[in-house]
């Protein structure tokens, strides 16, 4: 089990929730702090931090576990940019989209839906 601590990027008052996970997944992070602020969880499709010197990385596994017990993390909700992707050298376009533990968007959820969870610690 691990504890985390997140508020909400100009949310409405600036208290801290705790997030308590039964294991360290990137899939039970989104969902804790979906949870806490009302958000579906199906509608993430991308979980990132941007560190001290400006790195934009991608949380996944490795990041979740090595995660400070008791961390506080500052989280916003942007919408996901369809257009974010990476240009290979054959000129292909692959998109960047992570998909949680390989579930898949809620048929409901159109790509408009999607968002983005950043979370500055």
């Amino acid at each position: 089990m691990a504890c985390f601590y997140v508020r909400e990027d100009n949310g409405p008052k600036q208290y801290y929730r705790a997030v308590y996970l039964l294991s360290r997944t990137v899939k039970d992070l989104v969902n804790g702090i979906a949870d806490k602020f009302d958000i579906d969880a199906n509608r993430v499709t991308r979980v990132t931090h941007v560190n001290a010197r400006g790195l934009h990385i991608i949380i996944d596994e490795d990041v979740v576990r090595e995660l400070p017990e008791g961390q506080d993390m500052v989280v916003e909700f942007a919408p996901f940019q369809a257009e974010d992707s990476i240009k290979h050298d054959f000129g292909q376009s692959i998109s960047t989209d992570v998909l949680l533990d390989g579930d898949f968007p809620h048929p409901d959820t159109t790509t408009s839906d999607l968002l983005e969870m950043w979370l500055n610690y």
